[in-house]
């Protein structure tokens, strides 16, 4: 199944509950599945179902897991979109002054917002913004900064998102940046709840991404591995796949061993006795998959996954 939540600030909710966009995890989680449950041939129950995606999907992936950690068995995130904001792509929303300009004492070098795999900047995040600004103010451009600010941020006295920085100066306010810590950035999300969280979530998220990500995500994933491995009582037992060279759209496997691979952990976490033949199939995961902890790829396989959760 894959989900649709377009709104009226980006074509994706990031199926949250949102102080702009309005309650869409609840919506979905909680009314959507279940009415699906009802109307076809599902197991309907939490051990036999997981969600999967890629960037926008990726983040929606280890969000779904971890805010409604009961509805699914495990998760697959690949090249999410950031899951620790001290790498908001290459902004530092809690240290750095500006998001367009890393600031020396003698200039500003502007900051990129893609890259080629040559390490050739395709545009900048200040040119990037700037067109969001050309296009609608008030955070209704459509464009992914945009569409950040208003899923993660707090609503404003205008009642449109809070903007996170000045979009024409790249100034960043650091209180709303709080508020994004408090409530989103998912790094900091499962540390904070991990007592509760642990028990249900440990060994059940899984995170992929190339070493030169288009957008940089994999600093972000970095960091989140970095807080998550920190955990104990359970250890988060999480599985990082980093492809060397690889940039966004990056999977260690095909569609169809991606599959198998979740199938498999559906099984292998299927309650006792309940009988899977008629859908576990006989093929086994790849290796890759199928191991613990980190790993490094130097020769992954692009496929075409669909960047959105399903």
């Amino acid at each position: 199944m894959q989900v649709r939540s377009e709104n009226p600030f980006y074509d994706d909710s990031y199926h949250v509950n949102s102080a702009n966009l309005g309650p869409y995890g609840d919506a979905i989680d909680t009314e959507l599945i279940p009415a699906v449950d009802r109307s076809f041939r599902t197991i309907g129950q939490g051990w036999g179902r997981a969600v999967e995606g890629g960037s926008t999907g990726g983040w929606i992936a280890a969000a779904s897991l971890v805010f409604y950690p009961h509805s699914y068995a495990g998760a697959w995130a690949a090249y999410p979109d950031t899951l620790d904001f001290r790498a908001h792509q290459v902004i530092n929303i809690y240290d750095d002054p500006n998001a367009y300009f890393t600031e020396h004492s003698w200039e500003k070098i502007p900051r990129p917002a893609a890259r080629a795999t040559s390490g050739d900047t395709t545009w900048t995040t200040g040119q990037e913004n700037s067109y969001e600004r050309a296009v609608a103010s008030k955070g209704r451009s459509q464009g992914q900064w945009d569409a950040w600010s208003a899923v993660f941020g707090p609503q404003g006295a205008d009642g449109y998102p809070k903007p996170i920085w000045n979009k024409r100066t790249g100034a960043i306010d650091h209180a709303v940046a709080a508020y994004w810590r408090q409530h989103f950035e998912l790094s900091s999300v499962v540390a904070a709840r991990w007592q509760t969280l642990g028990p249900e979530i440990a060994g059940r998220l899984h995170i992929y991404v190339g070493t030169e990500d288009t957008y940089f995500l994999n600093d972000g994933v970095e960091f989140f591995e970095q807080k998550t491995n920190a955990l104990t009582s359970p250890a988060s037992d999480f599985q990082f796949i980093y492809g060397v060279g690889q940039p966004h759209h990056w999977w260690p496997v095909t569609p169809q061993e991606l599959l198998t691979t979740m199938s498999d952990f559906l099984a292998r976490h299927a309650p006792s006795g309940t009988d899977v033949t008629g859908w576990r199939g006989n093929e086994q995961p790849p290796r890759v998959t199928s191991t613990r902890g980190r790993q490094i790829v130097d020769d992954g396989v692009d496929s075409t996954l669909s960047d959105f959760a399903s």
